[in-house]
């Protein structure tokens, strides 16, 4: 999971040092805005601008797309157990039938590696702003 100390204030303290974490507070709003939003690009430019707001430091890569990543999936798990529940069990079969298909592997390959090339391409970009 991710550490507490991934993250820094930008007084230069470590968050544990300073008996703070803004982790929790990353991880709140991604949640919140994986709701409004599936989209990996919108999420980590979001909290790009949390992170200037509330003068963090911003966590490395690997910090951030593991918040992301994590409440990408929590979403889905959410959305998942409203259309269980909304669903009897022959329009939960249809709708399974609908999203199988042979060329799915391929097409959510392309789709990781667009996502990891936005976030490359935010990230640089947040550097220089």
């Amino acid at each position: 999971m991710l550490s507490s100390d991934s993250v820094e204030r930008s007084s230069g303290s470590s968050a544990i040092a300073s008996g703070r974490t803004d982790l929790p507070q990353i991880q709140s709003r991604a949640a919140c805005l994986a709701m409004r939003d599936v989209t990996p690009a919108f999420i980590l430019a979001e909290l790009i601008t949390l992170l200037r707001q509330e003068k963090i430091v911003r966590p490395g890569y690997n910090t951030l797309q593991a918040v992301i990543s994590a409440a990408l999936a929590a979403e889905r798990q959410r959305l998942s157990a409203v259309v269980g529940k909304a669903l009897d069990r022959n329009a939960q079969a249809a709708l399974k039938q609908l999203l199988v298909r042979d060329d799915a592997l391929s097409e959510l390959a392309e789709v990781k590696q667009d996502a990891k090339n936005d976030l490359e391409a935010i990230l640089a970009h947040a550097r220089f702003t």
